[in-house]
């Protein structure tokens, strides 16, 4: 009987677990979000995020640690629904800013996990050098 239980208990408190974590994620990823009140325009609020990320990778790359990347994702993930209602040329703008994103991002991680010390001091990065 004991072992019935203990099965029983464990099946709800996965299953539990489970429910919790798809739908943390499902607000995380899928849930729309308000714009940020600076940005009343898709191209605009597009090109000062183009800016903000260039500014928080270059940091990156010099070795820095970037909380403020968080705070980016947020912004773009509040911009795709007002980039929507803007039309087929701001979706396709927002499209390519989200894809650079992604793909900058790995260029950073890149650089600072595959360029060494001897290479880094060699195309004058500080960051990298000890």
């Amino acid at each position: 009987m004991g072992r019935r239980v203990t099965a029983a208990t464990m099946t709800v408190l996965t299953g539990m677990l489970i429910w919790y974590g798809a739908g943390s994620l499902h607000r995380e990823v899928f849930a729309e979000r308000a714009p940020n009140p600076i940005d009343r325009a898709c191209l605009p609020g597009l090109r000062r995020l183009h800016v903000a990320y260039e500014a928080a990778w270059a940091s990156q790359r010099e070795g820095a640690a970037t909380p403020q990347v968080v705070a980016l994702d947020g912004d773009l993930r509040g911009l795709r629904g007002l980039c929507a209602r803007e039309g087929g040329a701001s979706q396709e703008a927002f499209d390519h800013l989200e894809r650079w994103r992604y793909r900058a991002e790995d260029q950073v991680r890149l650089w600072r996990e595959a360029v060494g010390d001897e290479a880094g001091r060699a195309l004058g990065n500080p960051g990298n050098s000890p």
